[in-house]
């Protein structure tokens, strides 16, 4: 008989034996990157993938450099803006490498520094090994810039700025004109 002390929506008898022996994510059977305990099988703890258990990928982007100086954080959270206006999704830049890349659509890694800290250089592994796309700044630069105001629906005329909420930079949602004119709208009520 087999103790199981594992998740109610898990299915011990139906695991590989890596997966039984904690060697290999529960639900896609892969050993690599960041995971996390989701119970036991016969003592031995058993480990999914955070973006296993959501259920795949996010729609953001994780950045990726050297963030252990104060210099490469400020390079790596510059790239993170550029990377927000130009593709208009959320991006997350990697502290450490506690992430778990196969949560994110893509990885974006500066170039200049991704080599220079073990973080990065093992999360730029990890995402190259998990056939993800993992592009540079270049790369982006093949993408045209287009971000619709979600206030009017017009296309901003003005480059679009993101906004850190949260750790996270999020895309401009609204064009220039529809600021301004919010702004007057709060000056006039108040």
């Amino acid at each position: 008989m087999v103790a199981q002390t594992a998740s109610p929506r898990l299915d011990v008898t139906t695991l590989t034996p890596a997966q039984r022996d904690g060697v290999s994510c529960v639900v896609c059977d892969n050993d690599r990157g960041c995971m996390v305990p989701v119970g036991a099988s016969d003592g031995v703890q058993l480990f999914e993938h955070p973006s296993c258990a959501a259920g795949g990928p996010q729609e953001a982007i994780l950045v990726v450099g050297n963030t252990a100086t104060p210099d490469g954080l400020t390079t790596v959270t510059a790239l993170a803006y550029d990377v927000a206006s130009r593709m208009q999704m959320p991006c997350v830049v990697a502290m450490d490498r506690k992430y778990d890349v196969r949560a994110f659509d893509t990885v974006v890694y500066d170039e200049t520094s991704y080599l220079d800290s073990v973080d990065s250089a093992v999360l730029w592994v990890e995402a190259s090994e998990a056939d993800m796309p993992v592009l540079t700044l270049d790369d982006l630069e093949e993408f045209d810039l287009i971000a619709v105001c979600t206030w009017c629906g017009e296309t901003a005329d003005d480059d679009p700025m993101p906004t850190l909420v949260e750790g996270v930079w999020m895309p401009a949602q609204f064009c220039g004109g529809c600021v301004d004119e919010a702004e007057r709208q709060e000056r006039v009520s108040a």
